[in-house]
């Protein structure tokens, strides 16, 4: 192979490992964000069921 044509295919080596590095980057940042907004959703859903628990103790002493 000729020099020019190896120095080309180095180029190209590093610029796809860059590439390879900045989706990475990317994908960490939306695991990242999921995590909150799982986390956010997790506590949406136990205020959701502690409002359950009230509502169903307001109802049980109108029925008394």
């Amino acid at each position: 192979m000729s020099e020019e044509r190896l120095e080309r295919m180095e180029n190209m080596l590093v610029q796809l490992v860059q590439m390879v590095g900045e989706n990475n980057k990317g994908l960490n940042i939306i695991e990242e964000r999921m995590d909150r907004l799982e986390n956010r959703f997790n506590g949406f859903g136990q205020r959701f069921d502690e409002l359950e628990q009230r509502f169903d103790q307001y109802e049980n002493k109108s029925d008394q």
